[in-house]
């Protein structure tokens, strides 16, 4: 595991229970970021497949399942992972890191990133892309977030 995922990793460990206390204070935001990533869904897709990465309080995928998507949500917190099916327990969750993370022949109708690519060096942002586009099907749909400049 590369220095700066476990960095991460030690603190989203540490912040999962400020994710846990703050979910309130994105309900009404949130819904209003993922109206249009979830209505291409469900324009495009029977029952959409998506996955998240780094599903931080959960309520990302809270709202997709309540869409009746397939959730999935991989992360290298065990506690955000825990806080996170606190929020949506339906949704499969991944431990690990996602650069190295074998999804085999799996592929999502959508990913969710919001503020999960500032979390790499440039070079390592451009795999993580990469790798998006590789396990999208075609004509799915990706929303990216970042909380940086």
């Amino acid at each position: 595991m590369k220095d700066y995922v476990k960095t991460n990793q030690k603190v989203y460990d540490r912040l999962a229970g400020e994710y846990k206390e703050r979910i309130k204070e994105y309900i009404e935001s949130d819904k209003k970021i993922l109206r249009p990533f979830i209505g291409y869904l469900n324009r495009n897709f029977a029952k959409a497949r998506v996955l998240e990465l780094g599903p931080g309080s959960g309520l990302a995928l809270f709202y997709f399942d309540k869409e009746g998507f397939d959730t999935t949500a991989i992360d290298i917190s065990k506690k955000i992972i825990s806080v996170s099916k606190e929020t949506s327990p339906k949704t499969k969750y991944l431990f690990g890191d996602f650069l190295e993370f074998d999804f085999g022949k799996s592929k999502f109708d959508g990913i969710f990133a919001k503020a999960f690519i500032h979390l790499f060096p440039k070079k390592d942002a451009v795999l993580a892309l990469r790798k998006i586009s590789s396990i999208l099907v075609p004509d799915g749909a990706v929303f990216i977030g970042t909380t940086l400049h």
